[in-house]
Formats: C-alpha cells, sequence, structure tokens
C-alpha cells in the first residue's frame, strides 16, 4: 500500500525528500559569521525587498529601533537562521539573542537605552498593549 501511495504520489514524494535534504543540508552547514568590532550589532535578516526595506515586520521593527536608539549595527542577509529557528538574531559581542523582542531587551540593558523614557505608566502600558496585540494577533 506504502508503495502503491508513493508511486502516485511521486510528485509529492519528491518534494518533500527535497525539502528534507534542503532542510539538513541548511542545518548542517557551518555558519559563516562576518566579523564585526565589539558594541557593533550583527543583524541577520532576510536579504532586503526591491520596495521595502525588509519583507519581514519584525526585521523592520528591530532595525527601526537599531536606528532610533542610534546603535551601531551591520546586517547580515545569508538568511542564517538563529538556534531557535528565527529571524531576525542578533549578535552582540559574540552573543546570540533570537526573536525581535528579546534583542531589544538586550540591547536596551546593555547600552542603556530607553527610548520610552518620556511616557507616563498609563502610556507605556498602552504601548505594550498595542505592541503585544499586533505582534501576536495581526502577524
Amino acid at each position: 500500500m506504502t508503495c502503491e501511495w508513493i508511486c502516485e504520489h511521486w510528485i509529492i514524494s519528491s518534494a518533500t525528500a527535497l525539502a528534507v535534504l534542503v532542510l539538513a543540508v541548511r542545518v548542517l552547514t557551518p555558519r559563516r559569521r562576518k566579523s564585526v568590532s565589539d558594541d557593533v550589532v550583527l543583524l541577520y535578516s532576510f536579504p532586503r525587498a526591491k520596495f521595502a526595506p525588509n519583507a519581514s515586520p519584525f526585521v523592520i521593527k528591530l532595525e527601526t529601533y537599531l536606528r532610533m536608539a542610534k546603535i551601531p549595527y551591520e546586517i547580515d542577509d545569508s538568511v542564517v537562521f538563529s538556534k531557535k529557528g528565527k529571524i531576525p538574531w542578533i549578535t552582540l559581542n559574540s552573543q546570540d539573542v533570537a526573536d525581535s523582542y528579546f534583542s531589544i531587551e538586550h540591547l536596551n540593558k546593555h547600552f542603556k537605552v530607553d527610548l520610552d523614557h518620556d511616557l507616563s505608566t498609563e502610556q507605556r502600558a498602552t504601548s505594550r498593549l498595542l505592541e503585544k496585540t499586533m505582534e501576536e494577533n495581526t502577524m
């Protein structure tokens, strides 16, 4: 029965086998790291789009944060996924941080940046609510 199904669905079987092979090569290929100086963030992202900074809203979020906070950074758009399997992620002083939210938290602590320092407690709460609503329910 298995052989009959594979013979009848050879396109699906071939595509699945190819996807597994590509994934295995990607996982087993050693990551080439771009070298940057100390306190320069290396942002791993998807390649830039033709008419937009990036196709991923999370990459745009993290890159916008880096610009607003005036943190020096370089982009590696070679589509290298983090250990958690996510993009974007950053490397700062040889320390990897996955996920845009955790990256921003890490950078806030490292560079002592608070872009919300002028906001009241109520405004901070509203900001957090909007951020989580947009990230968790619309993406």
